[in-house]
């Protein structure tokens, strides 16, 4: 693979700034003003790429409220234009990005986070089920809100802005983090939320592809994160991977519909499950009821149903329903047996389930 090295043409050496430098000048001054020159350079180019990004979310939603057919009109193509006006600005803006050891160089803490991906693959294979799933609800707890941005806000982006996005936060490019990001297509698609689910979807995707790649080439994710975009960015000169990855979210999305619809039934056949345990619960209930007093079996066993109900669960107010439903003097009359018996016992100044002659 031919690697663009280009981008290191735009490179800011400190020692360039004082090397053809007069002797009559102050060398620490001159580096002062210079380093002070290229951040507030660095900080007008990140307040332009913002704002460009603003834009064009501004531009696409514009496009999405015009409908299908009103993108062909007169006003939805000067919304294209403008869209791919300023994605083009965009790219241009990162392709030939000034570097310099302030924005190119980090602490030693990033670096092992680059290189973390082959190491925590290796640490999960010695892993069990309860303690990864510890490390995922760690995750989660870490950064749930990191992934639901990247989700929900930079997925309604260009990909160049995921790019960014990603290159900074790397952590979400593992396992902890593909995982997250395919339960939350699965619980957008069961919940009818389908358009949302596409979006996410596009962004799993992606990752899941840059941990597949890293994995496949012994490599940082990092490095198979800027590998990735290379591809998607030569897509103008016949390189048909932007194609490809396009193809990829479509597969996943239909996927993610298919196991929507069999979890749907999953969680339905569980439900009946529950309910059948409950009721054979409810009945094991009443045979112990039953064992314990001969007396106490026979009223229980010819007694209406909704008496038993009520008594099953120690619920007064259904008792009462049930007794008053009764036609004539037969509320009173199996009241009287459950008295007998010892399983009705009202209380001082509590009036029995039944209307008194």
């Amino acid at each position: 693979m031919v690697v663009d090295y280009t981008k290191w043409d735009n490179i800011d050496l400190s020692d360039d700034d004082t090397e053809t430098l007069p002797k009559m000048i102050d060398k620490k001054s001159f580096e002062k003003f210079q380093k002070n020159k290229r951040t507030d350079r660095d900080n007008e180019e990140a307040t332009e790429r913002t704002n460009l990004a603003e834009q064009i979310a501004e531009l696409k939603d514009k496009l999405e409220q015009l409908g299908s057919a009103g993108a062909k009109t007169e006003l939805g193509q000067k919304y294209l234009a403008e869209q791919r006006e300023c994605e083009q600005k965009l790219y241009k803006l990162e392709k030939y990005r000034h570097w310099n050891v302030d924005n190119m160089c980090k602490t030693a803490e990033q670096r092992t986070i680059i290189n973390s991906y082959p190491a925590e693959e290796e640490a999960e294979k010695n892993l069990d089920d309860e303690a990864y799933m510890e490390q995922y609800a760690d995750f989660c707890e870490k950064y749930q809100k990191e992934a639901d941005e990247f989700l929900e806000v930079i997925g309604k982006q260009p990909l160049a802005i995921s790019e960014l996005w990603l290159s900074q936060r790397l952590h979400l490019i593992s396992n902890h983090g593909q995982t997250y990001m395919m339960l939350d297509c699965l619980e957008k698609e069961m919940n009818g939320k389908h358009k949302e689910m596409k979006i996410s979807a596009r962004q799993h995707t992606l990752v899941l592809q840059i941990l597949e790649l890293a994995k496949t080439i012994k490599a940082p994710v990092a490095g198979a994160l800027q590998i990735i975009f290379e591809r998607f960015r030569e897509e103008e000169k016949g390189n048909d991977a932007l194609q490809m990855f396009d193809d990829e979210v479509k597969r996943f999305i239909e996927r993610t519909k298919a196991r929507a619809i069999t979890k749907k039934k999953e969680m339905d056949a569980q439900k009946k499950e529950k309910d059948g345990r409950e009721s054979s619960d409810d009945e094991d209930e009443a045979v112990q009821m039953r064992a314990e007093d001969p007396a106490v079996q026979k009223v229980l066993d010819e007694m209406p149903k909704s008496m038993l109900k009520a008594f099953m669960k120690q619920d007064t107010q259904a008792l009462h329903v049930a007794v008053a439903s009764l036609p004539g003097n037969e509320g009173k009359y199996w009241m009287r047996r459950c008295e007998e018996v010892g399983l009705w016992n009202a209380g001082e100044g509590e009036e029995p389930p039944y209307r008194q002659d």
